[in-house]
């Protein structure tokens, strides 16, 4: 081995051609040639060493390896799974964005026709109760009995039928404005009746006293009906503002899911 270490390529070639370099054949002998020589110079005593360190250790490279192929044999089951888990929640976010473009529907449909309707009764209430100021104004039997006609059951198709149909807020704000035109509309009957009823009628009759207090409470009444006007059209403008943020949500949410759709196609 030690002769050989200082051997190059073309000293090795240059021997199988005949030139010089006698020394291999001299120490292995005839018919030996360079590349033989080399070999049985080398030490081979690693090599039952090397045997004993992998039947040390075949058992530890046996559970690596069928590590391995578990892993690479889960991904290939898995992936008809995960083509069926992105189906099925692709046709979940379908369903839902359906779902909430009909809910956007109906709201904005809500929204105008609850605008449209109410044109009316807020400009009466406005003539009614509010001189051209802007100040409260008090009124008689005879325009707190027009006023109460504009505004009976004004819209009752949404304040009542459709209560409960929408989102908490929006039916709080529901019944927030429900509950302030009742209370407008109890106080104008009140002023209304003094002015078509008398002390004593076919169906009551009042002493003295109770038909002051009755006087008194109408008299009240007719002051306090430009703020309970005023009620109405807080109320009124804060379903507005609930509307057009149940809206706003709506639109958000079905953008988000028009977005995570196109990442999944």
């Amino acid at each position: 081995m030690g002769y050989f270490a200082g051997l190059t390529a073309l000293d090795l070639n240059r021997k199988r051609d005949g030139e010089g370099f006698d020394v291999p054949y001299k120490l292995f002998g005839a018919g030996v040639t360079p590349r033989e020589g080399a070999l049985m110079s080398i030490d081979w005593t690693w090599l039952p060493n090397a045997g004993a360190w992998l039947a040390d250790n075949v058992d530890r490279y046996q559970n690596i390896l069928a590590g391995a192929l578990a892993i690479v044999a889960a991904r290939i089951a898995v992936k008809p799974v995960w083509a069926q888990v992105i189906a099925t929640n692709t046709q979940t976010q379908i369903a839902h964005l359906e779902t909430l473009q009909k809910l956007l529907g109906e709201a904005l449909q809500r929204s105008d026709k609850v605008q449209d309707d109410f044109i009316k009764p807020q400009r009466e209430m406005n003539q009614a109760l509010y001189d051209f100021n802007g100040e409260s104004e008090k009124i008689d039997g005879q325009t707190a009995h027009h006023l109460g006609r504009q505004i009976s059951n004004v819209l009752g198709w949404y304040l009542v039928t459709l209560a409960g149909t929408e989102s908490g807020k929006v039916e709080e704000a529901k019944s927030a404005l429900k509950a302030a035109l009742d209370e407008l509309e109890r106080t104008l009957a009140m002023i209304e009746w003094v002015d078509f009823n008398d002390q004593y009628g076919d169906d009551h009759a009042y002493d003295d006293v109770e038909w002051a207090e009755i006087l008194a409470n109408a008299e009240a009444a007719s002051k306090e009906a430009s703020a309970k006007g005023s009620a109405v059209f807080k109320a009124y403008y804060a379903l507005r503002s609930v509307q057009a943020d149940s809206i706003k949500h709506l639109r958000t949410q079905i953008r988000n899911i028009e977005h995570a759709l196109a990442k999944l196609s």
